[in-house]
């Protein structure tokens, strides 16, 4: 056990010496997710609150309870065949949930009753849920989600992934994807729950990753919230997929879209609309120069739009802009 513990350690250490400064974490403790009696070959469901599964690392102990506080740190540091479905039965508080290593594979998937609330006390809120490995099969993650003040989920796995929770409370809300068009992330999907209330402004953030350009579908009604911001991070077009079914409302009407090219300008962030889509924005912004209102689309768009900019969309649906730009603030860009 003791030579448990200090793998647990120096691996720990290892990793906080590699974050990035914007990841650090104020913990009151950090655990690690050991598996069911440390066999670290969980494929099952696993029940969040069972102290056999976590390593206090702050305190150096196994068994010792489990993450469920201000600025506490769930860390995931999985290998081959331990990829546990968790099971968050009750309601917790996180300050972070972190899922890290180089070559990690992801969690499978978590549900539950439980809500997570997350509160890092004056720091952002973290929820990393990354793994190198794995090209086959889905994540999900259902529990619901409460903000109390910026929050950020970061994807990066080679699995397609939906984020089936109703996110809640006060705070920006900051997404950045890193996968390809084959392993997307679906903000809602078969099992859509509520629309996401939270106060703040959204912001996406795009990076291409396995060999092909990411993409991030919203797919429930009240998906994002507050002005839209989506960039490009890297060399690739990325791509945001709004789907609709006549009568849901993906952005609010009364939300500014901006869409942020890479670099020069040369890829894009493009907004990919299924067929049938007539989505409203209040404004609408190319790489910070606001847009004239009236209707945009692409080539092919249903009904022909006042506006086409294959650059920026594809599909057969629309996007509305409602609300003029400021005076001398437009600029179409063809």
């Amino acid at each position: 056990m003791m030579e448990k513990m200090i793998t647990f350690l120096a691996v720990f250490a290892l990793v906080l010496a590699l974050a990035p400064a914007t990841g650090a974490f104020a913990a009151d403790n950090t655990y690690q997710w050991a598996g069911a009696a440390s066999a670290l070959a969980e494929t099952t469901n696993t029940v969040w609150t069972d102290g056999l599964n976590w390593s206090n690392i702050t305190t150096s102990t196994y068994n010792d309870g489990y993450p469920d506080g201000v600025g506490d740190v769930a860390w995931f540091y999985l290998t081959a065949n331990d990829e546990p479905n968790i099971n968050i039965a009750d309601d917790i508080t996180l300050g972070s949930w972190t899922n890290s290593g180089g070559s990690s594979y992801p969690v499978g998937s978590v549900a539950g009753a439980g809500s997570i609330t997350f509160d890092n006390g004056a720091n952002d809120s973290f929820l990393t849920w990354r793994g190198t490995r794995n090209y086959y099969g889905n994540s999900t993650f259902y529990n619901d989600i409460i903000m109390t003040g910026d929050f950020h989920w970061e994807w990066r796995s080679q699995r397609t992934k939906y984020m089936n929770s109703t996110i809640t409370g006060t705070g920006d809300f900051y997404v950045w994807i890193s996968c390809s068009d084959q392993n997307s992330v679906t903000i809602g999907g078969s099992a859509s729950t509520a629309s996401n209330t939270y106060s703040g402004n959204t912001y996406i953030t795009m990076n291409e990753n396995y060999g092909g350009p990411p993409k991030l579908i919203l797919d429930k009604d009240g998906a994002v919230n507050g002005d839209v911001t989506v960039t490009t991070e890297n060399e690739v077009d990325s791509k945001v997929v709004i789907t609709e079914d006549g009568t849901e409302d993906r952005i609010p009407d009364t939300s500014s879209l901006y869409l942020n090219s890479y670099s020069a300008g040369t890829e894009h962030t493009i907004i990919e609309l299924y067929a049938g889509v007539d989505e409203t924005v209040a404004g609408l912004y190319f790489d910070g120069a606001a847009q004239l209102p009236g209707i945009w689309g692409g080539t092919g768009s249903n009904p022909i739009p006042d506006y086409i900019n294959d650059n920026f969309f594809t599909g057969t649906g629309v996007l509305r802009v409602v609300i003029p730009p400021p005076d001398g603030a437009v600029l179409i860009i063809k």
